[in-house]
């Protein structure tokens, strides 16, 4: 049904997309699997649009810039690897275009594919189901 209507349909299509996020942020474990299904079908519509689903769904690759480290001799922010201080630090968040608190680093409206890099070290069912 969810597809059907979001066919060849800009507005409805970014609605829907607020829709599929917005569940899958405030969601638990249990309450999670009609939003992933739902996600599932909304990103195989077949249309002008799907570019703009799998930007709205899982985001826009943005690197972190760590400014407050560098030295008095070093005047250049780190950015992206150079930015890392272990193997497990992200150097990468993926915002969604669509969600307007997005870019607040303490928001809890992320992109799917941010809240998997979020929690990949929760073993959560839900973690574990988007994998």
């Amino acid at each position: 049904m969810a597809a059907h209507l979001c066919y060849k349909n800009k507005e409805f299509s970014r609605k829907m997309a607020k829709h599929i996020l917005k569940g899958t942020n405030k969601s638990t474990a249990e309450e999670i699997g009609p939003f992933l299904e739902l996600m599932k079908q909304y990103l195989t519509i077949d249309d002008e649009f799907y570019g703009l689903r799998l930007e709205w769904i899982f985001g826009i690759a943005d690197f972190v810039v760590k400014s407050a480290s560098y030295q008095m001799f070093n005047s250049h922010p780190k950015v992206g690897v150079a930015n890392a201080d272990n193997v497990g630090s992200q150097v990468c968040r993926y915002f969604s275009p669509i969600l307007k608190s997005a870019s607040s680093l303490y928001s809890n409206k992320e992109s799917a594919l941010q809240a998997l890099l979020t929690n990949k070290r929760q073993q959560t069912q839900a973690v574990l189901i988007s994998l």
